[in-house]
């Protein structure tokens, strides 16, 4: 396993698990809905975001998983661009 060969860390690999279980989640609710994983930006040396979702709309969605004895990180904010309306809970 690649945990084991410490190739991957368990909050990477915990994060990949939180990803697919959205995109689980997303199938499951709009299960016509057209998904992209990573999908590329405008500019080639912009940030990713996580998910484009595509239904009525188009979703742009950046995912973040947390635990408690980890770090919190702040969303970069600076990396939003104007007219997007941004989403989260507490």
């Amino acid at each position: 396993m690649a945990v084991e060969r410490e190739k991957v860390t368990y909050r990477l690999l915990e994060n990949h698990i939180f990803e697919l279980k959205v995109i689980n989640y997303i199938q499951n609710i709009w299960p016509e809905s057209q998904i992209v994983y990573e999908p590329q930006g405008i500019n080639k040396d912009s940030k990713n975001c996580d998910l484009l979702v595509q239904k009525n709309n188009k979703y742009l969605i950046e995912l973040k998983s947390f635990h408690p004895q980890h770090k919190p990180t702040p969303i970069p904010y600076d990396h939003i661009t104007k007219g997007n309306e941004i989403i989260m809970d507490g």
